[in-house]
């Protein structure tokens, strides 16, 4: 199976490959140095060509590392995806059950099930929402925010569709911010 490595994975498989090289050649100078050596290649082969061979697995335990970490990272979302798509339907499921307890007799045969049902309904919806924890960014920075403009911008959003059902949307905000951290 052939894998494409993302932007950022091929620059940081050129970066461990750059470092290797450079990991290699300080090694080369730092013995020609100390052994006042016009070459190493004769006297050191073995010892480079080992080190060359640490440094290119590395380089490959990296981008393999990489490709498995963009695999996890699509299959986490395809996972809340689909998380996302049951938990709809398990809303709806959940307000007709609210609807229809009270019709249930507590002493009814039928109860039993219908508890059975009731607390599958609440299962399922604890597994989609911690399937969709996974997939939900770190917490959020707090930020001045002034509420006349977002009233300001919800009024611009839906100024066409009022227009269109002859509504007239007047907005009263106050001159004064009407900030809150959100």
């Amino acid at each position: 199976m052939a894998v494409r490595l993302g932007y950022d994975q091929m620059l940081l498989a050129k970066v461990a490959e750059s470092l290797a090289r450079a990991v290699v050649q300080d090694m080369r100078r730092s013995v020609k140095e100390r052994h006042g050596l016009a070459s190493v290649e004769p006297l050191h082969a073995g010892v480079f060509t080992a080190v060359q061979r640490f440094c290119i697995d590395a380089q490959r335990r990296l981008v393999a590392q990489l490709v498995q970490a963009g695999r996890l990272s699509a299959l986490g979302e395809v996972v809340a995806g689909i998380a996302h798509e049951i938990k709809n339907p398990l809303h709806a499921l959940a307000g007709t059950a609210e609807i229809i307890d009270p019709l249930i007799p507590i002493d009814a045969d039928e109860r039993r099930l219908w508890e059975i049902h009731r607390k599958e309904i609440a299962r399922l919806s604890r597994i989609c929402e911690r399937f969709l924890s996974f997939a939900r960014p770190g917490p959020s920075e707090l930020v001045p925010l002034d509420l006349r403009r977002v009233a300001e911008r919800l009024v611009e959003l839906i100024q066409a569709e009022a227009g269109q059902k002859q509504i007239r949307l007047i907005l009263d905000v106050s001159a004064d911010p009407v900030t809150v951290r959100a």
